[in-house]
């Protein structure tokens, strides 16, 4: 499977949720309620109080996707644990390794991420096997 690049892509860590909130929100709100893990309220409640990362992935200026992650607190894992918008596949190996850096730097050694199976198979190109329905990752 492969995905064009995109040159113009670049991942961003938010750092203002309140601002950023209108637009992530809308690349969110799918994921949100296909997996039922939280909602949108939840999923800002939990960016707020500290709980989470918000990157903003651009085309150019303008935001095209959103995720969540956060380094789970019984496992140590780094999660990406929402994912929503456009282009994400284009860009995925060099913001993969952001994500992954930002992980290890929180004392994570290993990356996860629960989802649909073409993430397994999409994600197993970057050194992650599934385990169950967990994409793993060691870092």
């Amino acid at each position: 499977m492969s995905f064009p690049r995109l040159s113009g892509l670049s991942l961003k860590l938010c750092l203002d949720i309140e601002a950023a909130w209108p637009t992530v929100s809308e690349f969110l709100d799918l994921p949100c309620k296909r997996f039922g893990v939280w909602s949108l309220d939840e999923a800002k409640r939990e960016l707020l109080a500290g709980n989470g990362v918000l990157w903003v992935l651009f085309d150019g200026k303008k935001p095209c996707a959103a995720l969540l992650t956060q380094i789970d607190t019984n496992t140590n894992n780094g999660m990406i644990c929402l994912v929503g918008g456009y282009h994400v596949l284009a860009g995925a190996s060099q913001h993969l390794v952001l994500i992954e850096d930002w992980a290890r730097s929180c004392g994570a050694k290993r990356m996860a991420m629960d989802g649909r199976n073409g993430w397994v198979r999409f994600l197993k190109a970057f050194g992650y096997r599934a385990e169950g329905s967990t994409v793993i990752k060691d870092l």
